[in-house]
């Protein structure tokens, strides 16, 4: 009976020193990683990944900003390709009828031009028909040129000084009576200035 009751003593003991062994080894090891993550160590771990945060977000804003540059600067130089263009087109069209006259058309090559130039180049344009109606002289005999645009170029072009200059090449050729033509080549400098929003002739002068 004795044996017996020291048997059981024995279980029982053996019961507690395996529950105790594996207290120490599983509960207490879990609780100091609960306290890792949630002590002093969370806290740093927190700052690690606020850092990271911030690392991860640094390229994307960089990135967005690169691409709002890129389009501000694209914006301009396509408005300045597609205008540099446009003008070439009118100061070819320019010298044409500007250069085509005769006189039986009471200047007509200058009167139609006028709401295509700036102020003071329709000032010019007035005084121009005025003085040249005075010294028409004899139209009995026909004397005309017809101006053709062959090419253009652009010279000078500023967006931001609302300021242009093309250079056209044209072929002329001027009549004299039914049978006596002539052909010669001149260049023209028309000058384009910006005013009130538009793109306005400023000048315009055979070379």
């Amino acid at each position: 009976m004795n044996n017996k009751k020291l048997g059981i003593l024995l279980v029982i003991a053996g019961l507690l020193l395996l529950g105790l062994i594996i207290y120490f080894l599983f509960f207490l090891n879990f609780e100091q990683d609960i306290q890792t993550f949630t002590g002093g160590g969370g806290q740093n771990a927190e700052s690690e990944l606020s850092e990271l945060g911030d690392e991860e977000e640094a390229p994307k804003k960089v990135i967005r900003e690169i691409t709002i540059t890129q389009d501000k600067e694209a914006e301009p130089a396509g408005e300045a390709d597609i205008k540099a263009t446009e003008l070439k087109k009118i100061a070819m069209s320019f010298t044409e009828r500007f250069g085509s006259y005769s006189n039986h058309s009471d200047f007509s090559n200058i009167s139609d031009l006028k709401i295509f130039m700036t102020e003071s180049m329709q000032k010019w344009a007035d005084n121009f028909i005025k003085t040249g109606r005075q010294s028409l002289g004899d139209t009995s005999v026909y004397q005309g040129v017809i101006t053709k645009a062959i090419t253009s170029e652009v010279k000078e072009y500023s967006l931001g000084e609302g300021r242009a200059r093309i250079l056209v090449k044209a072929q002329k050729t001027a009549t004299n009576g039914d049978d006596d033509s002539s052909v010669s080549y001149e260049d023209m400098m028309i000058i384009f200035a910006k005013e009130e929003g538009q793109w306005l002739v400023d000048e315009a002068e055979w070379q």
